[in-house]
């Protein structure tokens, strides 16, 4: 199973989205909350899927030549996400389903972003990130609802099902 889904949809635009608030660490990240009224102004598949699972949307920023350990999201609450590259920043994105088990390796899998495009993310299988000289910044959805309310392939789902077959998208 791909732990990442690239969303059929409109290209991220962030130009005319305002920023609410700024927290300095994160996990290791600068985050930037954007306000959700004027994202979701700006763009159909958010507002949609907003009427559906609400969220927090927020820009990560991730220093130059730092690597993100591996780790799952929020263990206990963090099910799903949607992420989308908004800085062209060399960088890599990978996830493994056994990076955790005894061995000396592990199966990976590499996410290569396109630039403002929206990608389904599933944070409950091991992922890292490594960013080279520049800053990276990533647009991210955090949901209201928990891993037990909404998981990756249901909202994978319900996307496929629901949203590519809106006949006014």
């Amino acid at each position: 199973m791909e732990p990442f889904h690239k969303i059929d949809t409109d290209d991220l635009n962030l130009d005319n989205v305002s920023i609410d608030s700024i927290d300095r660490n994160f996990y290791g990240f600068f985050v930037k909350r954007l306000n959700i009224d004027s994202l979701l102004e700006h763009n159909k598949f958010l507002k949609w899927l907003y009427n559906l699972y609400p969220f927090d949307p927020g820009i990560l920023r991730l220093r130059s030549n730092k690597h993100h350990k591996w780790h799952v999201d929020y263990q206990d609450h963090r099910g799903v996400t949607i992420n989308a590259l908004v800085s062209d920043s060399p960088s890599f994105t990978l996830f493994s389903p056994n990076i955790f088990e005894e061995g000396d390796l592990a199966d990976i899998i590499k996410l290569e972003y396109e630039l403002n495009k929206m990608y389904l993310f599933n944070p409950q299988m091991p992922h890292t990130v490594i960013n080279f000289e520049k800053p990276r910044e990533i647009f991210s959805l955090y949901f209201k609802q928990n891993k037990k309310e909404l998981t990756y392939d249901k909202l994978k789902g319900i996307i496929q099902e629901q949203y590519y077959n809106k006949e006014d998208v």
